[in-house]
Parts: C-alpha cells; structure tokens; sequence
C-alpha cells in the first residue's frame, strides 16, 4: 500500500508541488483519516519527502525521490544499538522474596508487556490458619496507571501509587494477583510498597517491598526479509513462540478502523508482513522482524 500511495503522488507532483488527499484518498479508495496517518508514517521514516497541510488537506512535495529510484534493500543491515538517545540497558524481569518464619511468603516479579510495566504479587499462606485483611500498597517514583487487574481487585489511588485489597487466604493456599501498568514516558521508574495482613493472633504484620527498578526502552525492529519459499517452514519453527492477548476496543472504535490502524503501526516498525486475512468476519495479519537481542 505504501509504494501505490507513493507511485500515486509522484504522478501529481511531477507537474505541482501540490496535491489534494481527497482527491488521493478517493482514487486510491482509502478513507482520508487513514491515508494522512499512513503518509504522516512515510514522510517520518523517509519513504516520501514532504509534507502535510491539515488545515487545507493538502501533500506539499519538497524534494520528491525519482519514481523510477530503486527501492532501498529490505536486507538485514550490521547490528545496531539498540538503546540509542542516552537510555540505558533494557532492565529484565526481577524478582524479591520476603516471609515470616516460612509460614507466609511474599514473591514479587515485574516484569514488562509490550510498553507496558507488569507487576505480580504472589502470597503464600503455609500456615494451619488463614491471612485476612490483606492490604497491598505500591509506590510509584513516576506516574503510573492501572489499566488491568488479573484476577479483579479493588484498588484506590493513594499518594503516588495505590492501595488494593486483596480476598482472605485459607492455610495452605495461595494467591497471585498481577498489576498491568501504564508509564506516562518511558525511561527508569521504581516501584515499591509494602503487604499488611493480620495473621491468626490478630497480629497486623507488614511485608516490606524493596524499591524494585524497571526502565522501559523504545526496541529497534530490524527489516529482515523471509523468502516466500521459507514461511511456512518459518512458522512450523519448534522456537516459535506464539500468543494471543485480549484486550478489547473503545465502543467508538470500529474493529476495521483498528485493524488498520495496528497493521500500518506495526509496519512502520520494520516488521515484515507475513500474510494477512481480511474478511468481513475476521481480520488476521502475522508480521516478522528482529531485535538486537536475538543475534
């Protein structure tokens, strides 16, 4: 789609340096919002010079790549720092042990999905009575938002972190709980708190949570390109690592304007596009790309 939006351009800057995304949209059968988010993507990663005038809905050329230039290798390139603009190394999953007596035990890992902090608190009840009023307090060095809960808690603001309430714990048993959480920047946060619980004297016993560090990088996608011959043999890979994550959509946002959305996103990130499904029902794209880490 990006070298016909391209091909389409050049055709009407070659005589003006002016060309209306109406009139591009509609040849191309494309709605407007979308066709100016995927050039926004071109102009931004080089693809196409130019650029947008949103008041008047207009591409203004400036200098504009010949039609006939030869399109740039799809090949991997050398390696390349990963962590570039000054971040630091990607901080991997972490983890912190606390228990009283080895009765109750407290396990922390955070970890990471996607641009996202994810936070798991597991409590361990090996004693002969249940924990009850169990108080879970985070602290947060920046800002950050719940979007998730698994399984479902209460939780309300407090300060810079929250306070959740986790369910009674009968003896033996235990319970897991994850936190999904939203970074307003990326770069390095802390996360700490602690565990308040009252154990079968009535005591109220406190857990400590040592600041635990994560530092959230931008990954750089390298184009690598799979022959066709070699996808299927690609996808029956025994090191393939499949996943389906359920997050749901806006009621405003239509699934179609989503799908297109995430497809062009993800595309602009240098992932090959595999093979795509796109029926009125279901719409399904696999896409291929590698990071530093996997050399």
């Amino acid at each position: 789609m990006d070298s016909l939006i391209k091909s389409t351009i050049l055709k009407f800057t070659a005589t003006t340096p002016q060309v209306s995304l109406e009139k591009i949209a509609a040849l191309l059968d494309m709605k407007l919002e979308i066709l100016i988010f995927t050039l926004e993507r071109m102009i931004y990663t080089g693809y196409i010079q130019g650029t947008i005038d949103n008041a008047n809905q207009m591409f203004i050329s400036t200098t504009v790549q010949s039609s006939h230039q030869t399109e740039p290798p799809r090949s991997l390139p050398g390696p390349t720092n990963q962590y570039n603009n000054g971040q630091t190394e990607f901080i991997k999953v972490k983890t912190s042990e606390v228990s009283q007596e080895d009765f109750i035990k407290m396990e922390i890992q955070l970890g990471y999905l996607g641009s996202h902090v994810r936070f798991t608190v597991k409590i361990t009840n090996k004693s002969d009575f249940p924990i009850t009023e169990i108080e879970l307090t985070l602290e947060f060095s920046k800002p950050l938002e719940v979007f998730r809960v698994s399984p479902k808690l209460e939780y309300v603001k407090h300060g810079k972190g929250i306070v959740a309430l986790f369910p009674l714990i009968q003896e033996k048993r235990s319970f897991e709980s994850t936190f999904y959480l939203n970074p307003d920047t990326l770069g390095k946060g802390k996360i700490g708190g602690q565990l308040k619980f009252v154990n079968y004297k009535d005591y109220v016993r406190l857990f400590k949570i040592e600041d635990l560090e994560y530092n959230l990088t931008i990954p750089e996608i390298q184009p690598m390109q799979i022959p066709t011959e070699l996808i299927e043999q690609f996808n029956e890979s025994d090191q393939m690592k499949r996943d389906i994550r359920s997050y749901g959509l806006p009621e405003k946002l239509l699934p179609t304007t989503a799908f297109n959305h995430i497809t062009q996103i993800i595309r602009s990130k240098n992932f090959q596009l595999l093979t795509k499904v796109d029926e009125e029902d279901r719409k399904i794209a696999w896409f291929f790309g590698v990071t530093e880490e996997m050399h």
